[in-house]
């Protein structure tokens, strides 16, 4: 289980369709994370830490996008970061090959 800012996040072991088509095309056409937050908007982040985040240790519940206005900007930019790691992870697994490279 990973850590962010010392508090334990549970990422999903699976990525729901619904929420994920909407992202798709967003995440998949970032080769690498390096670009990552000069080419996703808040909103965007949000969804994506939304889609893959079960659970955490943060105030809040991270299903309510209001929960990530009040995190540290050192935080937000970590789970971002890892979220989206974790769903290219997931995608490359189930025979998306080649999102993310």
């Amino acid at each position: 289980m990973p850590e962010i800012n010392g508090k334990s996040v549970v990422f999903a072991d699976r990525l729901p369709a619904r929420q994920w088509w909407a992202l798709w095309q967003k995440i998949t056409e970032i080769k690498s994370g390096d670009k990552l937050l000069e080419r996703l908007d808040w909103d965007t982040c949000v969804q994506l830490c939304q889609s893959v985040i079960v659970s955490w240790e943060f105030d809040g519940d991270p299903g309510d996008a209001a929960s990530y206005e009040a995190l540290h900007f050192p935080a937000m930019v970590e789970l971002v970061t890892e979220a989206y790691a974790h769903a290219i992870g997931l995608l490359n697994a189930h025979g998306a090959d080649g999102l993310g490279e």
